[in-house]
């Protein structure tokens, strides 16, 4: 195969046809149902869609980023197998199953991979993470691509927090760390801040991880607020650059605009 192409090439209804069987549907139960009662299975054990997942596959083999390409461990293991790890990754990252509760999913794999299984995981869930330089990039320059020239404000992107579940960190007088309090699912978490391009729809900022119990407006003002200060300052025709958000991000009036009354005079 010619250097540079990826070797594990899977469509969106291969990734799903594989998560699936790897679970124990196979070809009979697959073809009971249809495609949406799959996709329900498929989601359950791997949250997002078999398409997210084809394409993270051949980003993890083109990636120049050595951190983060898996080439090599598919020349260890071997393609079929490094699948089979793959899918082992996502679900781990998906639903965060103990090692019991892995092995019931994973009962006709876990077998003959039983030492080794979550060591592989863990290594493909690194090498996701790397991706984050290839995949997550603030824009040189931001422009109404309707109107290129436009000097009116610009709304850029939308910004949220989100919360991740997490093990009950350890406080030193009670059984709960209201610092990791998340009010999102009222237990112990971690909050990522991600901003989405209005224009692309792609993922142009991460942020974190921050302690759940942190407000969203305190985690804006850390990083982001400075970043989209900066683009203004970039701007030649000095456009106003803003973002979207909700009510938790109240306070910044001249970058964000929020679903307030108090001020609607912004939107």
């Amino acid at each position: 195969m010619p250097e540079g192409l990826p070797r594990i090439v899977l469509s969106s209804q291969e990734i799903l046809h594989c998560g699936l069987e790897l679970l124990g549907f196979d070809d009979k139960r697959q073809s009971k149902v249809n495609k949406k009662k799959n996709m329900a299975r498929f989601r359950a054990h791997y949250a997002s869609h078999p398409r997210v997942y084809a394409v993270l596959i051949q980003l993890l083999q083109t990636t120049e980023n050595p951190d983060a390409n898996i080439n090599c461990y598919i020349d260890q293991v071997g393609t079929e197998q490094f699948k089979n790890y793959y899918f082992m990754a996502i679900h781990l990252m998906a639903c965060y199953p103990t090692e019991e509760e892995a092995e019931a999913v994973w009962s006709k794999l876990v077998a003959p991979y039983s030492k080794t299984w979550s060591n592989w995981s863990w290594r493909i869930v690194g090498c996701i993470s790397e991706l984050i330089s290839d995949v997550v990039n603030w824009p040189e320059s931001w422009s109404n691509p309707d109107n290129p020239d436009s000097t009116e404000t610009i709304f850029i992107l939308t910004v949220d927090g989100v919360h991740c579940p997490i093990e009950e960190p350890p406080h030193d007088n009670f059984s709960e760390n209201k610092k990791f309090f998340s009010h999102k699912f009222h237990g112990a978490g971690l909050d990522y801040e991600i901003g989405m391009s209005i224009f692309t729809q792609r993922c142009v900022w991460v942020a974190g991880p921050y302690p759940a119990g942190k407000n969203d407006i305190s985690i804006f003002r850390h990083k982001l607020k400075g970043q989209m200060l900066a683009a203004r300052e970039s701007s030649k025709d000095n456009v106003q650059f803003r973002g979207l958000a909700d009510k938790g991000y109240m306070g910044e009036r001249d970058l964000l605009s929020v679903p307030s009354s108090q001020v609607s005079a912004c939107m």
